[in-house]
């Protein structure tokens, strides 16, 4: 729905039009009615709307003054000028600041409408021409699929308009790309996502984003995932051969509903974890995993408890707790193995997870693996098993706290890698910890320790200097660079844009002028 504003000193006026025309027939929410040019001027400068429509002569400030100033700050917005029978004078040079249209008092409902409807047609089109551009969308997309991704996101139906238009409203699916040795080629990230995002372009509806340290994930439409897989797969084979680079690809379900998106993100993640039990296949699809009930044996509860006790180094209550797995399926099922090897794969999929997040890539090489996987299929007890399981988890244990120090540089290099990567989203101390599986209260310290400054503050500083950088642009207005740098409110945004530059945003891009 787009956002028309009220604006008449007569309160019989402003309420009427908001409460006796049908705006949602024509596309329009009334947002809000406000009786002088100088509220408008203030309600504006922190809040979005697409369309004025306003009275011309008010005290103090009038209609034509409210045009002219709110143009500074939002080229965009749209002004729809009531006139009473002697002001055409006014309406002629509101013509001339280039108003979309006036109506005469008292408004005949029809043509108000009539307006409105050719009104927004135009609004639409300027959207989707806004969407294009280079700078807003690459930078939208990746904004709105991360949070699209998240399980905390709200989605409104604002929101889904505007991803409508993004996403053709067709039916979809998740790709997540996993670099397993990221740390260890000649290749940036950033150049693996330059290479990628030419050949995604390609694709109508399809979108690359950046969305975890050591992952690119792609957004596809159902009509492009067969034409993707398969340019993908041979991008991927080149990358490979030039730079060494090892990119294991899990795909989620296709599904027709935006809010679902999570879902199949998620499947693409469940996915990409089995690439330890598949080492030939570089994509696997989580339908035809499911369709042939591939199905490792470990309860959620485990998995939780096991990262538990890595992120809090409690390394002998880990070997105690997978012990007592091991036991306790040895009871029930003395005759079935493939238990424990399912228990001991598992074990080493969370052990790596846990030393990628630490940035310990090379403490487990793909060599290490199969020598891991090849010693507990000779085992042909469950007391052999555990033992050899309680060694690796005594030799993580003890390389772990040869590179604490090592480790400690490398969060924070991540953290803020992160926060560069990701500045649009949301970003608090739990969700940044989450993403370096610390706790929150650690980081934090950490972070102060390493770098002398308060992690929340570096959080804004970066986002203020994005800004300045978007402020350039006047194509954005104030509320879409308050979005794109991670704020929901633009009031809080110009808060502290002010704290850090001196001035408001507007008086910002004035200023470059």
């Amino acid at each position: 729905m787009l956002k028309v504003v009220i604006v008449d000193d007569d309160k019989i006026v402003r309420e009427g039009l908001r409460e006796f025309v049908d705006w949602k027939g024509m596309g329009f929410e009334a947002v809000q009615t406000l009786s002088s040019a100088e509220d408008a001027l203030h309600f504006l400068e922190s809040n979005e709307a697409d369309v004025v429509l306003t009275d011309i002569v008010m005290d103090e400030k009038n209609g034509i003054d409210l045009v002219r100033e709110s143009a500074k700050q939002n080229e965009q917005l749209k002004f729809v000028l009531l006139s009473g029978h002697g002001e055409f004078n006014y309406a002629k040079e509101a013509f001339k600041l280039g108003v979309f249209d006036y109506l005469t008092k008292p408004v005949q409902f029809d043509e108000l409408q009539e307006t409105f409807e050719k009104l927004r047609d135009v609004v639409t089109k300027e959207k989707m021409n806004m969407i294009n551009h280079k700078l807003y969308r690459n930078a939208r997309i990746s904004q709105l699929l991360n949070q699209l991704v998240s399980n905390h996101y709200d989605l409104t139906h604002s929101k889904l308009d505007e991803m409508s238009l993004l996403f053709g409203g067709k039916s979809f699916t998740v790709i997540r790309l996993y670099i397993t040795n990221l740390h260890s080629i000649s290749l940036s990230k950033e150049e693996i996502e330059a290479s990628l995002q030419k050949m995604i372009s390609a694709h109508p509806y399809c979108y690359l984003f950046n969305n975890r340290l050591s992952e690119l994930a792609i957004f596809a439409s159902s009509d492009s995932k067969d034409r993707i897989i398969q340019k993908l797969s041979g991008h991927l084979e080149e990358l490979e051969r030039n730079s060494g680079a090892a990119v294991s690809a899990g795909i989620g379900k296709s599904y027709d509903s935006l809010e679902k998106i999570a879902q199949s993100y998620r499947e693409a993640g469940e996915a990409i974890t089995y690439r330890y039990y598949l080492e030939d296949e570089k994509f696997i699809d989580y339908e035809a995993m499911e369709k042939q009930k591939m199905n490792i044996y470990m309860p959620e509860e485990a998995k939780e408890k096991i990262i538990a006790f890595l992120n809090h180094g409690e390394f002998t209550d880990l070997q105690e707790y997978v012990r007592g797995m091991i036991e306790e399926n040895a009871r029930i099922n003395s005759e079935d193995r493939s238990i424990f090897y399912d228990i001991s794969m598992e074990l080493l999929r969370l052990v790596r997870e846990f030393l990628e997040s630490r940035s310990h890539i090379d403490s487990i090489t793909g060599e290490m693996e199969r020598e891991f996987m090849y010693t507990v299929l000779k085992k042909q007890t469950a007391g052999e098993v555990m033992e050899y399981l309680e060694s690796f988890i005594k030799k993580l244990h003890q390389s772990l706290q040869r590179s604490q120090n090592d480790s400690s540089h490398a969060i924070i290099h991540h953290v803020k890698k992160y926060i560069h990567d990701h500045f649009g989203d949301e970003l608090s101390l739990q969700r940044l910890a989450e993403v370096v599986y610390v706790h929150p209260a650690y980081l934090s310290a950490l972070f102060k320790d390493k770098t002398g400054e308060n992690i929340l503050h570096y959080i804004s500083k970066v986002r203020m200097e994005r800004a300045k950088i978007l402020l350039k642009d006047l194509s954005l207005r104030i509320y879409d660079v308050s979005s794109l740098v991670g704020y929901e409110s633009s009031k809080h945004f110009s808060k502290v844009f002010k704290l850090f530059t001196g001035m408001t945003p507007k008086e910002y891009r004035n200023s470059l002028s």
